[in-house]
């Protein structure tokens, strides 16, 4: 059997996976942020050396993990961004020989991802709101210091100020100073 990575998103799902190898006679073994260093330690040279064929793993098994002859990557959840499926995926068939991966999902898995996504980045109106007050402090005239900004956020979080203003900075429509000590926002 060729060596083949198998991705869950939370231990329980990893557990029930390992259960069913051992239960169809295949050796494999885990690898989960749980477990102990020395323990990921030895999953991982068991795996590498080719002494177990099977990986069962959360995304706790690092993306520097380079062994060139991963025939399969199978997803038993969506991944939890296009890029973590991009680099996961891309961990199958590195010495250029046909390699497969596959994704296995329930619909539900949108739903939860964007639970968690709403709770990670700012919403559209945040994003206004954030412009708005970039506009209000004169930020399109002069720079504006970012404690500044922090202090008029009114009931904005902290973290969806920031990603806002990054995301700004990243299209091109700001610039932050030296040490991000002022923020300025350009008119287009």
């Amino acid at each position: 059997m060729s060596p083949l990575i198998s991705l869950m998103k939370d231990q329980v799902d990893k557990l029930e996976e390992l259960e069913l190898a051992a239960v169809r006679g295949i050796p494999a073994v885990g690898y989960h942020g749980r477990l102990s260093a020395k323990r990921r330690h030895e999953a991982q040279e068991r795996f590498m050396a080719g002494e177990v064929r099977t990986l069962v793993a959360t995304n706790a098994f690092g993306m520097g993990i380079d062994k060139p002859d991963i025939r399969y990557v199978i997803h038993f959840q969506m991944p939890g961004t296009l890029e973590a499926y991009y680099q996961e995926a891309g961990r199958a068939g590195r010495d250029a020989e046909i390699a497969g991966c596959v994704l296995l999902y329930d619909p539900r898995d949108g739903r939860t991802h964007r639970f968690f996504m709403a709770g990670r980045y700012p919403t559209a109106e945040a994003a206004r709101q954030v412009i708005r007050l970039l506009v209000r402090l004169g930020a399109a005239t002069k720079p504006v210091a970012l404690i500044a900004i922090q202090a008029a956020r009114g009931s904005l979080a902290q973290s969806k100020v920031r990603v806002v203003l990054a995301m700004l900075k990243d299209e091109g429509s700001s610039a932050s100073g030296r040490a991000r000590n002022f923020y300025s926002r350009k008119i287009r």
